[in-house]
């Protein structure tokens, strides 16, 4: 939708009752679990299997999509200002968008179950990274998750 037609769509994220206009709140469950698919160079999926392998003495339920997890926390940590994204902009990422990186890296897909909730915070931190017209995509955001995760451990 462009310009005029975002009127028709105007104020339908708010509700009349008694006289007060109040805002439709989403809600993101913590216990739904949903799909995150991306495309990673074998590196970081390698340093995930090293994390997990370092991990599952301590933790035998630990697992990739474990980590993932939380390297979501540690970045929600290190990002307060990340805030939720206007109602317009559902998904921020487009299917078949490509990283400039060095077309060298070999890339694998993969996807890790993480909650709503989760999912929730990631497209809002890429919204974030991308207002103004910037590029950011998911590979750039598992490159700061999976920071976060060495700073943590140090396993090399």
């Amino acid at each position: 939708m462009k310009g005029l037609d975002k009127l028709k769509t105007a104020g339908t994220n708010l509700q009349v009752s008694n006289d007060k206009i109040e805002e439709k709140k989403h809600v993101y469950s913590d216990k739904k679990s949903v799909v995150l698919a991306v495309t990673l160079p074998v590196s970081m999926i390698t340093y995930l299997k090293e994390l997990v392998i370092h991990k599952i003495e301590s933790d035998y339920s630990y697992s990739e999509g474990s980590a993932v997890r939380e390297g979501i926390k540690l970045l929600q940590e290190a990002s307060p200002y990340v805030k939720q994204r206007p109602d317009d902009v559902p998904v921020p990422t487009k299917k078949g968008r490509k990283s400039t990186a060095n077309k060298d890296i070999i890339k694998k897909n993969t996807s890790f179950l993480i909650s709503e909730a989760d999912q929730n915070f990631i497209y809002n931190f890429i919204y974030h990274k991308q207002k103004g017209g910037g590029v950011f995509i998911k590979e750039e955001l598992f490159s700061l998750l999976i920071e976060h995760l060495e700073n943590k451990y140090k396993l090399k």
